[in-house]
């Protein structure tokens, strides 16, 4: 059985054609989101925002700067408060990340399924990942019950 060709395959499917929409939209805004906060990360280490970035996309990098932020520095103790947009831009990547993670491992092997998950998937990662952000918020009053 040979499959159709993937122009073909999009026309024949909306839904298909929406979510590989959605998905592209979502790796690219990923991409400039992580830029973005690489760029944030270096100025306030005064390094270069290029090795940022390029450490941040390897994935000895990613688990050594998410060792350094949550374990060596946790979110509590810094020296200034995390910014709106600073918390915007750490939700889009974190849920980009889990869509496209939990894609992989929920999706049958079929690429074009993984990629229809995307987009559902990053819906619900954004909604967990702001709710888990703004809970820890260093400036929110604790309630004690």
């Amino acid at each position: 059985m040979q499959l159709p060709a993937f122009p073909d395959l999009l026309f024949e499917n909306p839904y298909l054609a929406v979510a590989f929409g959605l998905t592209v939209a979502i790796l690219v805004g990923n991409l400039v989101s992580m830029a973005y906060w690489a760029r944030l990360e270096a100025t306030r280490r005064e390094v270069s925002t290029l090795r940022v970035f390029v450490y941040l996309l390897t994935f000895y990098g990613l688990l050594h700067y998410l060792y350094a932020r949550l374990v060596r520095d946790p979110p509590d103790e810094r020296s200034f408060p995390a910014t709106r947009r600073e918390r915007l831009v750490a939700t889009y990547t974190a849920a980009a990340t889990v869509g496209v993670l939990a894609s992989f491992v929920l999706a049958p092997p079929d690429p074009f399924t993984q990629v229809a998950y995307i987009p559902p998937l990053f819906a619900v990662g954004a909604i967990g990942t702001y709710l888990w952000l703004s809970w820890r918020r260093p400036g929110r009053p604790k309630v004690e019950a």
